[in-house]
Formats: C-alpha cells, structure tokens, sequence
C-alpha cells in the first residue's frame, strides 16, 4: 500500500516526484546487510557475482543517476562492513560500468557459437585450486583455444554433502504416494493420495471411516469375511505434483489390472483409449 508518497513493490520502491514517478531500490526494515564473508571458504568469482548481481540490480532499477550513485555508495558501504576491500569493490564497480558504457565493435559482439563449450567442475580448496584453475587455463589457451570455450567452476562442500543420511520417514507418514492394498480374497486396489499416507488409510478402514464410501470400504462391506492389512500397504511410486502421481497411478492401474477400483484411470491417456 501506499505510504507518504512511497509504493513497494518487490525490489522496487516508486516515489512521487514533482518531476514525475521516481524508482529506487527497496529494501525491508528487516534487511541485516549481512552478505557472504570475505574471509568465508569460498570461491573469489562467487564473491565477484554477489557485488555484481547487486549493482545490476540497482542499475536496473534506479530511474536517475543520483539515485544509482547513492545505491552503489550504499552497497560499498555494507561489503566494507563485510570485511571486503575497497579496492576489490571499485573494481566491480568499474567493471559494471564500462559493460554499460564501453562502445564495443559489432564484430566482437557477434561471436560465432559453432564453438564447442566446456564445463569443468573443480572443487574448491584456496590456493591449491587457485594454483591448479592457472594452470588448467594455460593448457587451454596453448592447445584447446580455438576448438573449445573453456569455463571452470569451483564446487565448494557444503555441511548437507557431509550429513546425506536423514532419518528414514515412517512407512505410514508418507504423502504423496501410489499405494497398494491387497484383501484377503487376493483382489487389490491402487490409489494415491498428497496427504498423509495413514489419514488416507483411515478413509479405507470401515472401522475408521466415517461412512467414507471408498471401493475399498464398499468392498468390505460387501463381504463382511474379507479384511486388509492397514498398517503395512505397498508403497508403488513417489510423485512432486499432482498430475505426476495421477500419471503414475493411472500407468500402474493399467499394468497391475486391480479388481478393487471403479476406473480404469486416474487421467485419460488416449494410449490406453479404445
């Protein structure tokens, strides 16, 4: 909402000016000014694409070159107190710059891109693969330089790539699933549910069910002697999204040909249409 003249809207603070709408950056009350740490364990060009990213943004936005002067100050200022150095933030600064305002021949800008480009991963350990990034860059420019484009990427470990194993969800707390129950009488049914797994079962059990009128509660009624086992059904497929799991569910149906289910998909495909 407006205030004072003033309107947010995402990164972008629009005042009312005599002259007409001006724009800014805009930053929450909340924002800490705390950025990666120049003394972090991490890569130089991720520190470079941090200021870089920021005065882009900035440079976008601002609708006034007084405005884009105090923004470039304003972030000097808070990688200065991230313990950046001056001259390595002018320089980004400058780089910034001359990409905007720097006349390049149209024959430089029209690069051909038959050229072959190449990732190279390498992981991140300070000097060593500082040392090794120099050397790997003069193997290329000696023999590769006109056969390939050639970008190096540090990989750097994070805390997550040492702890991989998380404690193993329970069987019944699952979402998002294909399942399977099978009855006594060896009839089965498959369906799915983005919910947790055990609320769906309870729809199932006629003891739980509240009147629920699922097949497979249709089904037990049906034959009071017939019983399924709630607390351990097959778990067949995993999804992201929901037309994810109706595909898979649907595929399934038609591969495992269930007696306990009214259709005979959850989505149409016309591969299975007759």
């Amino acid at each position: 909402m407006e205030a004072d003249g003033q309107l947010a809207y995402l990164d972008v603070l629009l005042t009312k000016a005599e002259t007409g709408i001006e724009s800014t950056t805009y930053r929450k009350n909340t924002h800490t000014g705390l950025y990666n740490k120049w003394e972090s364990l991490s890569p130089l060009q991720y520190k470079k694409s941090i200021i870089q990213s920021l005065l882009h943004r900035s440079y976008e936005i601002c609708s006034s070159y007084q405005s884009i002067h105090k923004e470039f100050h304003n972030i000097k200022s808070c990688f200065l107190s991230n313990g950046y150095p001056d001259c390595f933030i002018d320089k980004q600064i400058k780089i910034l710059l001359n990409k905007r305002y720097k006349n390049t021949p149209k024959n430089m800008q029209e690069k051909t891109t038959d050229i072959r480009r190449v990732l190279l991963y390498l992981p991140y350990l300070r000097e060593t693969s500082l040392q090794l990034e120099k050397e790997l860059w003069k193997l290329y420019r000696k023999y590769l330089k006109e056969l390939a484009h050639l970008s190096l990427i540090h990989k750097i470990n994070t805390i997550g790539d040492h702890f991989k194993y998380k404690d193993k969800q329970a069987h019944l707390e699952r979402s998002n699933v294909v399942y399977k129950l099978k009855c006594s009488c060896g009839h089965s049914y498959i369906g799915h549910t983005q919910r947790n797994l055990k609320f769906r079962l309870d729809e199932h059990n006629p003891l739980k069910s509240n009147h629920q009128a699922t097949d497979v509660v249709k089904h037990l009624y049906t034959y009071p002697d017939h019983f399924m086992d709630f607390k351990n059904p097959e778990i067949l497929a995993f999804a992201f999204n929901y037309r994810e799991l109706l595909i898979k569910e649907t595929l399934l149906i038609q591969e495992q040909q269930t007696e306990i289910y009214v259709d005979n998909f959850s989505i149409p495909f016309y591969l299975f249409s007759t």
